[in-house]
């Protein structure tokens, strides 16, 4: 099962009716549940208390000016950040447990044209 959700803001601190900056933000929430057996190989491993999360964080600085009607020039500054985390037993031997992040941030610049 998953949630996603975003908002995004547009402003207008120049006085122009052509130049805007816009702010976006998305969370993203992933969970998943398992137990039981499964056949993998031929094998069969029995799964107890599998659990997995994932949290995605995500945010946009922008720029965008307004070119020939309804078309947009942008750039800006985004990143995003990442939380994962799972954890559970594979034939009441193995402990499965696995936490990370990631972070990554780019330069988002493009062209939106509207037909």
């Amino acid at each position: 099962a998953g949630f996603d959700f975003l908002a995004e803001v547009c402003v207008n601190p120049f006085g122009k009716q052509d130049v805007f900056i816009g702010l976006s933000g998305n969370y993203n929430i992933t969970s998943a549940s398992a137990e039981g057996n499964f056949t993998y190989g031929g094998n069969t491993l029995s799964i107890a208390d599998l659990e997995l999360r994932q949290h995605c964080f995500a945010a946009e600085l922008y720029v965008k000016k307004t070119f020939a009607a309804n078309n947009f020039m942008f750039a800006g500054i985004a990143g995003n950040f990442v939380v994962q985390s799972m954890d559970g037993t594979v034939n009441g031997l193995v402990d499965l447990s696995y936490k990370a992040d990631t972070k990554k941030f780019y330069m988002p610049i493009g062209v939106e044209m509207f037909f």
